[in-house]
């Protein structure tokens, strides 16, 4: 049996008006500094991953950037939505396994964003099978340039969850999410 939550799970999560704790002001303050734009720069675009209610989208419209917000839960997209801004392009999808086409504008993304401000598009999922004890982490990192995703399936003992995302982190790093990890605008 796993126990990883469902697109169904994360829809009814936000359809009963729950969220996530809101960012700081010193986690806005940080974001600020690090993703500021240079005065010179034009058509800046930021993905942002799993972006609930739109929270850290607003943040990055807010500094000029062009977004395209993510979550695979259709109420969390439609709360993201209720405050519109011409700077968002809200998408339902899920980016573990759904078409990417409509994230890869001319150019790709010039920034890509997870809640918890990482400069990268992951969307990482741990399933626990009771049954045989095992965990298994799903990993996808998007490339910000508009490339392939890069995927990953690392299973280990639910016993050792920090091994097993250890080992996970290692996968990534070695189908190349280092040369994503730099990416700025």
């Amino acid at each position: 049996m796993s126990t990883t939550p469902t697109m169904e799970d994360w829809h009814a999560h936000y359809d009963g008006g729950r969220d996530f704790r809101p960012l700081t002001d010193t986690e806005k303050a940080v974001l600020g500094e690090r993703l500021a734009l240079p005065d010179d720069a034009r058509d800046a675009r930021a993905l942002d991953v799993a972006c609930g209610t739109g929270e850290l989208a607003r943040l990055l419209a807010g500094a000029g950037y062009r977004v395209d917000a993510v979550d695979w839960a259709e109420a969390a997209v439609e709360r993201a939505s209720a405050a519109p801004s011409d700077a968002i392009d809200h998408h339902r999808l899920d980016v573990t396994a759904g078409d990417l086409a409509s994230l890869a504008p001319v150019g790709g993304a010039a920034l890509a964003a997870l809640r918890g401000g990482c400069l990268t598009a992951a969307s990482v999922h741990a399933a626990l099978d009771e049954t045989t004890e095992r965990l298994t982490v799903y990993a996808v990192v998007l490339d910000p340039a508009g490339g392939e995703p890069l995927r990953t399936v690392t299973t280990g003992p639910a016993a050792e969850p920090a091994s097993v995302g250890h080992e996970a982190g290692e996968q990534l790093l070695a189908v190349g999410t280092a040369r994503l990890l730099g990416a700025r605008p």
